[in-house]
């Protein structure tokens, strides 16, 4: 029991930071109210588990329970709209990395190569994002769709140039 209650306090702090990490505009009253919440949610959902007949595991609390509270916060967060997301540049590539990854099966060049080369693309997507931030949209706030429809473009129009400079380069170094 003393480890799963480590557990809901470590996954408490973890998610304190990943909303500090995406909500700058928070205050550390407010990530400790929302590690606060989480802990909360955390122990409803374990409870709902017991009331279930089971006793809850640690993949209980780090999947089901973080999930959970991470989910209803980030809602209660939207709702209250008074706390815009944003995310960091490097954040950002993360992301569009993941999209990369997540639908890779279309991809026959390293995955570097191809990040690489669409730097440029994701700067100047952020950027489009950031001015619209400062404008005061919550243009992050939609920032996964953005980085798929980026990548989408990715594979529609450059990928198949990206793949024939790939070969050159192959050929070049006498590797291909």
């Amino acid at each position: 029991m003393a480890l799963i209650d480590d557990l809901i306090y470590e996954n408490a702090v973890d998610i304190g930071d990943h909303f500090r990490r995406d909500y700058p505009t928070l205050s550390k009253t407010d990530i400790r109210d929302i590690e606060k919440e989480a802990v909360r949610l955390m122990c409803k959902y374990l409870e709902s588990i017991r009331e279930n007949g089971r006793e809850p595991t640690e993949l209980d609390v780090i999947y089901g329970a973080e999930e959970e509270a991470i989910m209803y916060i980030d809602i209660m967060l939207f709702d209250e709209g008074k706390h815009r997301r944003f995310y960091s540049v490097e954040r950002f590539s993360e992301m569009y990395e993941h999209e990369c990854i997540v639908t890779s099966e279309v991809i026959t060049i390293p995955k570097p190569y191809l990040l690489s080369r669409e730097e440029p693309y994701v700067a100047a997507l952020y950027e489009s994002l950031l001015m619209s931030y400062e404008a005061g949209e919550d243009a992050f706030a939609y920032a996964t769709s953005e980085c798929l429809t980026l990548f989408q473009a990715c594979v529609d129009l450059r990928l198949e140039g990206y793949i024939e400079d790939y070969n050159r380069e192959l050929q070049k170094y006498g590797l291909a």
